[in-house]
């Protein structure tokens, strides 16, 4: 049973946990930071290879690390969300 009520749980080697919003952060830019340059949409397809979590699950965590400025998106208002552009902000 989880005692904790974090605002996202996850399951680890069998193991639920209760865990903060950040939790897939380093996860993520790491990732990035190896790919280089991509459209959200591929990103979002090599870390559901990975990491069950739902598409839009990622997107989230994706547009919070833009908010905060740890992830540039090339921003074209011609294409949908997902096709931008996007890489760590070095």
């Amino acid at each position: 049973m989880i005692r904790d009520n974090s605002e996202f749980r996850i399951i680890e080697s069998g193991i639920v946990k209760s865990v903060s919003l950040n939790y897939y952060d380093k996860y993520i830019l790491d990732i990035l930071s190896k790919i280089g340059k991509v459209k959200i949409r591929q990103l979002i397809g090599k870390f559901m290879q990975e990491v069950y979590l739902q598409d839009n699950s990622y997107t989230y965590l994706i547009s919070n690390l833009i908010n905060n400025e740890n992830i540039i998106i090339c921003r074209n208002n011609k294409v949908s969300y997902c096709d931008n552009l996007i890489l760590v902000n070095v």
